[in-house]
């Protein structure tokens, strides 16, 4: 089995070439809303947030997808500059993916650790998530042990 690489997908171009891994990662997933596919998120993007910085965190193994994470800067209240799911209450798009047959503990690790390290906001806001889910909760857990903070 091929090892588990982190990659950060920064503008819409990259997640429209990654767009059939993305669609097939979606499939083996838990995740059955529609919106969560790469176009759609693609065109949420262009739609809600043209210019805002984008980090989808994806991790891979081998050519495959094993998990997606797509966030996007935006302003909370106006003022502080946060991170989030590509999502709003006008439509709600962004959502974790996670292979269900990989190494999943090895997945929310790798996120963890690179949401403490890599992500370029002081907040990540996620909003309208299913947190009661086994892969949020294994977000949320590696998350916390890695040192950051969370509020559910």
């Amino acid at each position: 089995m091929a090892p588990l690489q982190l990659k950060t997908l920064t503008s819409i171009g990259e997640i429209r070439a990654r767009a059939a891994a993305w669609d097939r990662l979606w499939q083996r997933s838990d995740v059955s809303l529609p919106t969560a596919r790469a176009e759609l998120t693609a065109q949420w993007l262009e739609h809600f947030a043209p210019h805002a910085a984008i980090r989808v965190l994806v991790v891979e193994q081998g050519e495959e997808l094993a998990a997606v994470l797509p966030l996007v800067a935006w302003r909370y209240r106006g003022v502080l500059n946060v991170g989030g799911l590509t999502g709003n209450i006008w439509s709600f798009n962004g959502e974790f993916l996670v292979d269900s047959n990989a190494d999943q503990a090895a997945i929310f690790d790798l996120l963890a650790r690179a949401m403490a390290e890599l992500v370029p906001w002081p907040l990540v806001w996620f909003d309208m998530i299913p947190a009661e889910t086994p892969r949020w909760q294994g977000l949320i857990t590696a998350i916390q042990q890695h040192g950051c903070v969370t509020d559910i």
